[in-house]
């Protein structure tokens, strides 16, 4: 089944570093998102 929502581990140097869904995290154009990387 496609779902609309894919939800998906942050990952650093191996680690699960947070969890995140894609449409908040892609094109929510709060800012939060960017200052990540």
């Amino acid at each position: 089944a496609q779902e609309s929502v894919t939800p998906y581990i942050a990952m650093l140097n191996g680690e699960p570093i947070g969890y995140a869904q894609s449409y908040v995290a892609l094109g929510s154009g709060d800012g939060w998102w960017e200052e990540e990387t």
